[in-house]
């Protein structure tokens, strides 16, 4: 750009910011004195028409917006049917995704997200793939791994929330564990329903 192409450039700019302003598209206070800046001056310094340049492009290409992510207090509701009577022992849940298993557990006082359920591919403390977690009132937040897998993972929950029994005998059917306490099948009856008697009771699904 030569140094014709950048006056027009600045001039440009300068004036969308202050029909910005005015039409409070703009409401910051540090952009008000950009602009003042400049009719006291009548230029700004190098610096200064950067953020010009940056408070117009804000305006002009806005960020596109997020994807409203469901809210999912079925699976609270669920998990919270095999906490123990004594509130100390927390359930683990197994469900399967296309290229991985999700697990979810509940975080502990440890974490920064105590109390709300972490989704995670259960491979380990330090090895984990974190995509993402349900807060206490039930909403879904991903993470990067979550988000490159959002639908499946907000349609797995969601039939979850519909029909537990149907889709963790999914988990069972497919990998041969039960989904709660991830132990091998092994009774064959546990295998025809596609997971143990024990977790049913522990979870109020049928069984056998």
């Amino acid at each position: 750009m030569n140094s014709l192409d950048q006056i027009k450039s600045k001039e440009e700019n300068i004036h969308k910011l202050k029909s910005y302003l005015d039409e409070d598209k703009i409401s910051s206070g540090f952009a008000t004195s950009l602009f003042s800046q400049f009719e006291k001056r009548g230029t700004l310094s190098d610096k200064q028409w950067g953020w010009v340049l940056k408070l117009v492009d804000q305006v002009d290409n806005p960020p596109p917006p997020s994807q409203k992510l469901p809210n999912i207090k079925g699976v609270l509701a669920l998990m919270k049917r095999a906490v123990d009577p004594k509130g100390k022992t927390f359930p683990k849940l197994w469900l399967k995704l296309s290229d991985s298993d999700l697990r979810i557990h509940r975080a502990t006082s440890a974490s920064k997200y105590n109390g709300q359920l972490m989704l995670t591919d259960g491979k380990g403390y330090g090895r984990n793939l974190y995509f993402g977690r349900i807060d206490t009132k039930g909403d879904l937040f991903l993470a990067r791994e979550g988000k490159q897998r959002s639908q499946e993972i907000i349609d797995l929950l969601t039939r979850l929330v519909a029909d537990p029994e149907k889709v963790v005998s999914e988990y069972g059917n497919l990998s041969g564990n039960c989904f709660a306490c991830h132990k091998q099948l092994t009774d064959d009856r546990s295998i025809r329903v596609g997971y143990g008697k024990v977790c049913a009771k522990k979870f109020g699904l049928r069984w056998g």
